[in-house]
């Protein structure tokens, strides 16, 4: 097995009929990793789906060097080019935005894991307090603090990094000790209008949209998962607040479904 450390870090993307499909990263020689895509496509992935189907009529799929990186900078080149490719219409095959590991045979030491987390908020670890600044819930990375409050992940990294209440609370990134309280939930005021709209200001809006270039890459600004239901959402506050999206690259025409 592997272990991650401070060795430079192989980006590569897959590709056949010079459309660009997966981007992926290894420490090992790019064409072994091939290879094992190829001869281990075996689950339902969408990357394993599209390789059964080249396989299927006797064509394989191509790899070629993107970038090179190491442990400071992986999660920010893998998002990086995951968003440049889907904003340059490219359909890629990967089901994540990147940034979230995923590495294959690979064990990460506590110092790797420890890089990963301080260049990754979403590993980072979320403190919830109350309107006074006293702690009530610490949470292990964003993720699970939306999950488990049920608050919009961007609506809580907003809070995070601009010091703003989210439903009469703040959140914070920190690694404080404390007794958590058992009734935090009760200090939570949910609001119906959690939503997209909520999280930004019109002027904000306009101007995260402006910088955009798609639906994805919206989500990728406001580091939200992209989804039907949350394009949904982004296509009313759009429609709202009348913002022009002719320069978005591959721009859906959702009033022309």
């Amino acid at each position: 097995m592997d272990v991650l450390d401070d060795d430079l870090l192989r980006f590569w993307k897959l590709l056949h009929d010079n459309k660009v499909k997966y981007i992926g990263k290894t420490q090992k020689d790019i064409n072994k990793r091939l290879i094992r895509h190829i001869n281990e496509s075996n689950s339902n992935s969408k990357k394993d789906n599209w390789i059964k189907l080249l396989k299927k009529h006797n064509t394989l799929p191509i790899v070629e060097l993107l970038d090179i990186g190491d442990n400071k900078n992986i999660n920010s080149l893998e998002i990086y080019w995951i968003s440049q490719f889907l904003t340059w219409g490219f359909d890629l095959k990967n089901t994540t935005n990147g940034g979230d590991g995923g590495w294959n045979n690979i064990k990460h030491t506590e110092a790797s894991k420890e890089k990963m987390r301080n260049n990754n908020p979403n590993m980072k670890s979320v403190v919830l307090f109350d309107i006074n600044m006293k702690p009530l819930k610490k949470f292990k990375s964003l993720r699970e603090a939306s999950r488990e409050s049920e608050l919009e992940r961007p609506f809580i990294l907003r809070s995070c990094t601009k010091n703003t209440t989210a439903c009469g609370c703040y959140f914070k990134h920190s690694s404080i000790e404390f007794d958590e309280n058992e009734n935090w939930k009760s200090f939570l005021i949910k609001r119906e209008y959690n939503s997209f709209f909520d999280l930004y200001t019109n002027e904000e809006w306009i101007s995260i949209v402006k910088k955009s270039l798609s639906y994805k890459d919206i989500c990728l600004n406001i580091n939200q998962d992209y989804t039907n239901l949350i394009e949904s959402k982004i296509y009313r506050i759009i429609k709202k607040l009348k913002i022009d999206t002719s320069h978005f690259t591959r721009k859906k025409q959702r009033n022309e479904r």
